[in-house]
C-alpha cells in the first residue's frame, strides 16, 4: 500500500504531489535560512556587545589615569 508523503523526496511524476513536495522542501529551507539568520545576528550582537564593553573599560581606565595625573600635578604645583 502506497501512502502519500507530501514532504518526501521520492519521485512521482503525476498529480499535485510533486508540487506539494517542492513546497514542503522550500518551507524547510526557508525555516533553516531564518534560523541561520537569527543565529548569525545574535552572535554578531553578542560580539559587538563584548567589544563595546572592552572599549568602555579602556575609556574608563584612561579617564582614571588622566584624573590621577591631574591630581598629582595639582598637588605638586598648588
Amino acid at each position: 500500500m502506497h501512502l502519500p508523503d507530501p514532504c518526501g523526496f521520492f519521485p512521482e511524476s503525476r498529480g499535485i504531489m510533486p508540487v506539494l513536495r517542492l513546497f514542503c522542501a522550500l518551507k524547510e529551507v526557508e525555516k533553516m535560512t531564518l534560523n541561520l539568520i537569527f543565529i548569525t545576528v545574535t552572535i554578531k550582537r553578542l560580539k559587538k556587545t563584548a567589544e563595546q564593553r572592552q572599549r568602555d573599560e579602556e575609556v574608563f581606565r584612561l579617564y582614571d589615569e588622566m584624573n590621577a595625573k591631574r591630581e598629582a600635578f595639582q598637588v605638586r604645583h598648588f
